[in-house]
């Protein structure tokens, strides 16, 4: 699911997109696609953030570097423009027509059936990639930094990758010589269609509830839910209808509000920014039969620590929080409170 949603208000998933890709573009599950170039057991590849997104280098048919966004909910590469891979040398294959969030047409694209991609450290010599027609998110930038497209779920396939928020480095480990830490608590996660997901507790004005959610390193908000307008009315504070976002289809809307806490593990949040779309624009997706998916946690939500994503055993990490300490009044500081970004939604 490519996942992107942005208005310059929020991004949604960047193109929670639906593609129907030939069997040779689809990855086989836990196959290392990607190989570290530097001969160790790992590696430290920086990444900036732009509007709450992670955004590395990455080098497309040995020539040209573009910036891509690290997105876990799309499956192959996606380029947001033909007009980036001119003059390169790649193999143009079939036209599709892909369908994202939002409510507008479908958008032509092309099809790449193998390129090489190098990062700083890590690379693939064959890799199937999208190359879409028209680029929807052409306003999305981070300063003078052009953003050309997404790296999809593949990486997250070949290696253990770490997401050091706080130094903005992103480390990808060989699953044979990882170990865990102390540092880190695991959770169970559960990876469905090659999607990772957490069980979270989400509490509202009205009522609280265990929920399947997606880790969506795609969205750049805190937290996105699949409601009833029954539950909105339960779960969300003051919710007001809004556009929430941007698809790859068009503009989304909804309500936005907030929940008054989440616990994920060991962390917990209160006065959660949250995003309610309306069923037209994202519909709801089962993660098996009768098991909804209710929504997603975003990249913000962890912005103040580091997390790992291990698939193979379908275990999530996330950094042991440190004891509070109180101050000279022997009071305790309030929870981590994640801010609503600036208007984006992938």
């Amino acid at each position: 699911m490519l996942s992107l949603i942005p208005l310059l208000p929020r991004l949604i998933s960047l193109l929670a997109i639906v593609l129907m890709l030939p069997y040779s573009l689809r990855a086989i599950p836990f196959q290392p696609i990607f190989m570290l170039t530097n001969g160790l057991t790992y590696v430290e590849i920086p990444f900036t953030l732009v509007n709450n997104l992670i955004v590395v280098e990455v080098v497309v048919a040995g020539k040209r570097p573009m910036n891509f966004i690290l997105d876990n909910a799309t499956t192959n590469p996606v380029i947001f423009h033909k007009d980036y891979i001119r003059g390169l040398p790649l193999a143009l294959g079939n036209k599709i027509t892909v369908r994202g969030a939002g409510k507008g047409r479908a958008v032509q694209a092309t099809l790449i059936s193998g390129t090489s991609l190098h990062l700083s450290g890590a690379a693939t010599d064959r890799i199937g990639m999208v190359v879409l027609d028209k680029n929807p998110f052409a306003q999305l930038r981070g300063g003078r930094k052009k953003i050309h497209g997404l790296l999809g779920s593949t990486l997250f396939r070949s290696f253990i990758v770490e997401i050091d928020y706080p130094n903005q480095v992103l480390r990808l480990h060989q699953h044979e010589n990882f170990s865990e830490t102390n540092d880190y608590q695991s959770l169970p996660m559960k990876v469905v269609n090659g999607r990772p997901y957490l069980s979270a507790l989400v509490q509202g004005e009205l009522t609280t509830m265990e929920m399947n959610l997606m880790v969506d390193l795609g969205f750049n908000n805190a937290l996105l839910l699949q409601l009833s307008d029954s539950l909105v009315r339960k779960l969300i504070t003051k919710p007001k209808t809004a556009k929430v976002g941007i698809g790859l289809n068009g503009i989304l809307k909804g309500k936005k509000g907030a929940v008054n806490s989440i616990l994920i593990g060991p962390s917990y949040y209160e006065e959660v920014a949250t995003i309610v779309p309306f069923a037209k624009s994202l519909p709801t997706q089962e993660l098996s039969p009768g098991i909804p998916r209710m929504g997603s946690i975003g990249n913000t939500m962890f912005q103040g620590t580091s997390i790992i994503f291990n698939y193979p055993e379908e275990k999530f990490y996330i950094a042991c929080p440190l004891p509070l300490l109180a101050d000279q009044n022997g009071e305790l500081p309030s929870k981590t409170r994640p801010n609503e970004p600036k208007k984006l939604v992938f």
